[in-house]
């Protein structure tokens, strides 16, 4: 499977690649994620749909929220707005309240810097939202873990992919997921930027069962009656023959 960071040429390919190689034969859908390239709304904070939270200093830096291309700071590859997530935030959404086991969460993210020192980024799923204190760890496959930004690349419009990845398990089940996006070099000029969120839900493999009916037909026993038939015997009675015996002629004697 892919490495953690890619350039952004990669990123439709990594999809691919861990949809086809890495999940075997499941559906796959878009994640859904909404203001994935944070075009809504207008610049500054707060940003729609996605939540802040503070982890170290309080409030962050005053140009952390959504911002417009800009030569100076962070150029967009696509000329849009961008995500500035600061020195010391999370900006969270989620993906879903009830995780399903054996579903895989993958989703890629760009990255550049967007301040004058370098920065520090992690791009993971959770099981609960994250808090100030970072108390909630990481459940990926695939973390992004303190990646750290070139303060050249934003101004070039140079930006990199990583991935992040979750197979949910059993012990999973109907719990939220949240997709965060972590800036933790607490330095007030140690800013990140992010744009262009991806991300697809895989499976469980969906098994089907044919059961084969069998029927069994009855053999049809014809039977067939002996018909028998009893010939009246004949009988036939001949009348019986009467047989007439004819009187005796006399003979007159002669006469004298």
């Amino acid at each position: 499977c892919p490495p953690a960071v890619m350039r952004p040429a990669a990123v439709f390919l990594l999809l691919a690649v861990c949809v086809g190689a890495c999940n075997g034969a499941v559906v796959c859908y878009d994640m859904g994620l909404e203001n994935a390239g944070f075009e809504d709304g207008d610049e500054g904070r707060p940003v729609p749909s996605w939540e802040q939270i503070d982890i170290k200093t309080t409030g962050d830096a005053a140009a952390v929220g959504t911002r417009s291309s800009d030569p100076a700071v962070t150029v967009t590859l696509d000329g849009g707005k961008y995500l500035n997530i600061g020195r010391s935030s999370v900006f969270t959404q989620l993906l879903t309240a009830s995780a399903v086991p054996g579903t895989i969460y993958n989703a890629t993210a760009l990255f550049t810097s967007s301040g004058t020192s370098y920065g520090y980024t992690s791009f993971y799923f959770t099981l609960a939202k994250q808090t100030p204190g970072l108390t909630v760890l990481a459940s990926s496959d695939i973390t992004v873990s303190r990646l750290k930004t070139s303060t050249s690349k934003g101004p070039a419009g140079i930006w990199d992919a990583m991935t992040a990845r979750y197979t949910a398990v059993a012990a999973d089940a109907g719990k939220p997921i949240y997709i965060n996006m972590q800036s933790d070099r607490d330095l007030a000029s140690a800013l990140v930027a992010y744009d262009a969120i991806k991300g697809t839900i895989c499976g469980p493999p969906t098994t089907t069962t044919t059961t084969k009916t069998t029927t069994t037909k009855k053999p049809t026993t014809t039977t067939t009656k002996a018909t028998t038939t009893t010939k009246a015997p004949t009988t036939t009675t001949k009348a019986p023959t009467t047989t007439t015996t004819k009187a005796p002629t006399t003979t007159k004697a002669p006469t004298t």
